[in-house]
């Protein structure tokens, strides 16, 4: 089994989700759905992208878990590499294949102790 992005938002009027002072220094909440590959229904998904610029302007120290870090903010450019990581990864089911999409992206089921078909389809 393999994932898809269903839907990628860029909230870019939300100042405590968003902080962008230039294309080169940004730092914005990205909010993903993504499911199983030709299936129906997906789960919420969350990243963070930011510049080095926006890293070094912040006091230290600084912990990486769920930030993708690029030059400058171009949402096609991000999207893009987004696709390619979800794409990168396959498992047996879909619990255990949210679980190794989770490494990297926030998901709403990562302390979730059992997952079924009914949570998946709540779209």
């Amino acid at each position: 089994m393999r994932a898809e992005i269903r839907q990628i938002h860029f909230d870019l009027n939300d100042r405590e989700r968003v902080a962008i002072k230039s294309e080169h220094d940004f730092r914005v909440e990205v909010d993903l759905i993504v499911g199983p590959q030709g299936q129906l229904g997906g789960n919420d998904y969350i990243i963070y992208v930011c510049s080095p610029a926006w890293l070094a302007s912040q006091p230290k120290p600084i912990l990486g878990r769920f930030l993708l870090i690029v030059e400058s903010f171009n949402e096609e450019e991000i999207e893009a590499i987004l696709k390619a990581l979800v794409a990168e990864y396959s498992a047996e089911t879909w619990p255990e294949l949210g679980q190794k999409l989770a490494r990297f992206m926030e998901w709403e089921f990562e302390d979730y102790q059992e997952m079924n078909a009914e949570s998946l389809n709540r779209r």
